[in-house]
């Protein structure tokens, strides 16, 4: 059971860096999509967000099927493939941190300009 157990570990192992790859890629251009309508919306009541929807960071299109070969022939490719699996995420949600401070900004700003103070 356990030499079975081991020698699927590999498998299981690239199969969550292939899933890891693909679903954060998958996560910044849902999120990119997002905010291209908050961007049009602020847009269409003459607010314009300083980061326009080309700028907003996603995880870049890797091949998992090359990483996989490129993987099995040297052995250590998959090091830089996990260094990559924790880069992007870090690097999108750094990008985050600005995008998301834009946007409260704006709502703010939203809020104050339909807000009607009492005389």
């Amino acid at each position: 059971m356990w030499a079975i157990l081991y020698s699927l570990v590999p498998f299981v192992s690239f199969y969550v860096l292939h899933f890891l790859t693909k679903d954060f890629r998958e996560h910044s251009l849902t999120e990119k999509l997002i905010y291209t309508e908050f961007y049009d919306g602020f847009v269409r009541v003459n607010m314009v967000p300083v980061y326009r929807p080309e700028e907003y960071p996603t995880v870049p299109d890797r091949n998992t099927i090359l990483y996989f070969i490129i993987s099995i022939l040297t052995g250590i490719f998959v090091f830089y493939w996990v260094y990559v699996v924790t880069k992007d995420p870090n690097e999108h949600f750094r990008g985050h941190r600005l995008v998301e401070g834009e946007l409260l900004r704006l709502f703010e700003e939203q809020i104050r300009r339909t807000t009607v103070e009492p005389a």
